[in-house]
C-alpha cells in the first residue's frame, strides 16, 4: 500500500524510485509532481517538514522495445518466432499510430 513519507523523516532512495528514477512529490498546497530527488540531491530543500514523497509505489516493468524483440528473435528457436513476429508488428503499428497525431 502506498503512503506519504515526510522528507524530513526519510529521504527517498533509488530503490524507492520508479524505473525512470523519479518519485512523486507532494507540496503543501496539495499539488504534486514527479521528480528525481534521491542520491546526490541532499539539499535542505528536500529536508523540509512540509514536503512529502509517495512510498511503496508498485514498479511497472520497463516496456520492451523493438530492439529487444529483434534481439530475442535472432537468438530464439524457430517455434517461437511467430510469437515474436506478432510482437514486432504490434510495436511497429503503435509507432505508426503515434506519428499520425
Amino acid at each position: 500500500m502506498c503512503n506519504w513519507v515526510r522528507f524530513s523523516d526519510r529521504l527517498p532512495t533509488e530503490a524507492d524510485a520508479d524505473i525512470g528514477g523519479n518519485v512523486i512529490v507532494l507540496h503543501p498546497d496539495n499539488s504534486w509532481y514527479i521528480k528525481k530527488c534521491y542520491g546526490t540531491e541532499e539539499s535542505n530543500f528536500w529536508k523540509r517538514n512540509d514536503l512529502f514523497w509517495l512510498a511503496n509505489v508498485p514498479r511497472r516493468p520497463k516496456p520492451r522495445t523493438l530492439e529487444d524483440v529483434v534481439r530475442d528473435y535472432l537468438t530464439t528457436t524457430f517455434d517461437r518466432r511467430s510469437e515474436l513476429e506478432k510482437e514486432m508488428k504490434e510495436i511497429l503499428e503503435k509507432g505508426l499510430d503515434n506519428q499520425d497525431s
